[in-house]
């Protein structure tokens, strides 16, 4: 954007509103059109543009280390790059906020970006082989057909990003011992579904997988242009033993993020919350668990609220033990949180804090190899800012037409002064550097009705 032909106009009617509007005068304007919203998704993940700042390349080089199986990842660790000591390569993106309903806590999403968020090419329509997932070497000289190896994994195309089209595709390869890449299992968007994780498992039939060396490889097809074209993965295994009918994951696992401290936005001014607990929390804490396995699991659930501001512990509670049913999903709730937040903030000094609220799943027996899928964290940011959204942005919003307005409306409970006004603008195709847009700010507006 060209900051020298955009205008911004900020007109602050009252410095003690008790509501103010935001209205924008979309980025978006063409003469002759109606207005009309309009949704598209970004040409980057500015995400990703940002941790690759701090990526460390070396990490992320080939290893010549041969690991051995079982081979498990869930995409649960932190972090928006795959796991280096499992994956050859990082252009695939670790996230938590694209898929929909996964079998565990975040997922692998193959698009058109490479490493960095930007897109494979900057050309008009172009399309081919996007992002890859390649497994480090694994030492299968020691097995056979006979020993019954299966790689298995969960996908889905879309989820809430972008349908992909007909002609894109996700991929799986096996590498034999010739050093040649065999394809072995290929989806398109007519086979997938959008909204479900499906379930595959793949039999190493051949005896030319099993020597010290097998690589698998996950490869998107897609257009190169943009943040498009997604297919997510999650809970990729490998091991020896497995039959094609058992599908069965020995697994009690959080699959969903936590939900926000807050009922109204994502974050709001902690002068604008303290006193305000009753009408500006969610009722009660709630997070969802899945039990992959066929049998009935034990496990106990506890949470610990931590405020990262003087380090305190606002509470720490085992909450229940759970005979968690097989092949089931379950909610777990604990409503007394309120109290000892309010209890906390009574006595607080800071001007703006941090909580730190960590879920836990204790199963008997644990499986470190799945330990990650068993914790999870949600952080509540009180700070200078009301907010709506999390900040990442799995599409782009804008209105088409002269004249079209778009409204924000933020209560606050105490008076209150407004400085400024922070927004993500999406990159998408295309010069907007010669559309003017306005900013404005009213105390109240007159809607009818």
């Amino acid at each position: 954007m060209n900051n020298n032909k955009t205008r911004i106009e900020l007109n602050i009617k009252s410095m003690k509103a008790i509501r103010f509007y935001l209205l924008m005068l979309s980025l978006l304007l063409f003469q002759g059109l109606s207005a009309q919203e309009y949704l598209t998704h970004p040409d980057n993940n500015p995400v990703l543009q940002k941790a690759f700042l701090s990526l460390n390349k070396i990490e992320h080089k080939t290893r010549f280390l041969v690991d051995t199986l079982p081979f498990i990842d869930d995409f649960s660790q932190q972090g928006f790059y795959p796991d280096p000591d499992k994956w050859e390569d990082n252009t695939v993106f670790i996230n938590v906020s694209f898929p929909v309903n996964p079998p565990t806590i975040g997922v692998a999403t193959f698009d058109g970006l490479r490493e960095d968020g930007s897109p494979y090419s900057n050309g008009t329509n172009s399309q081919g082989r996007a992002d890859s997932l390649t497994s480090h070497p694994l030492k299968l000289g020691n097995l056979s057909p006979a020993d019954s190896v299966y790689l298995s994994f969960f996908y889905e195309a879309k989820g809430l990003g972008n349908t992909p089209e007909n002609s894109d595709s996700l991929i799986l390869k096996f590498k034999n011992q010739s050093g040649n890449w065999k394809t072995v299992w290929k989806k398109s968007i007519q086979q997938a579904s959008t909204d479900t994780f499906k379930y595959v498992m793949i039999g190493l039939k051949k005896s030319a997988y099993f020597f010290n060396g097998f690589q698998f490889q996950f490869i998107n097809y897609a257009t190169l242009t943009g943040n498009n074209d997604h297919w997510h993965i999650d809970y990729v295994k490998m091991d020896k033993n497995r039959s094609i009918n058992n599908r069965q994951l020995n697994d009690v696992a959080f699959n969903l993020m936590p939900p926000g401290l807050l009922m109204r936005y994502e974050s709001m001014p902690l002068n604008q919350f303290k006193g305000f607990e009753n009408q500006e929390l969610i009722p009660n804490l709630q997070i969802f668990a899945s039990n992959h396995f066929n049998v009935i699991k034990n496990t106990t659930f506890s949470y610990e609220a931590r405020e990262l501001c003087t380090n305190s512990v606002l509470n720490s509670t085992f909450i229940e033990t759970i005979n968690f049913p097989a092949n089931s999903d379950t909610s777990l709730t604990d409503p007394n949180f309120e109290a000892a937040l309010q209890s906390y903030l009574s006595a607080n000094t800071c001007d703006s804090l941090t909580i730190q609220t960590k879920y836990f799943l204790n199963n008997s027996p644990p499986d470190f190899s799945t330990r990650f899928n068993d914790t999870v964290y949600q952080f509540q940011h009180f700070y200078n800012y009301f907010a709506y959204d999390d900040g990442s942005a799995e599409q782009a919003y804008g209105l088409i037409g002269t004249g079209a307005y778009l409204a924000y409306e933020f209560e606050s409970n105490v008076a209150d002064t407004l400085q400024a006004v922070s927004i993500h603008f999406a990159h998408i195709n295309g010069d907007i550097s010669n559309y003017l847009f306005s900013i404005v700010v009213w105390d109240q507006l007159d809607i009818p009705g």
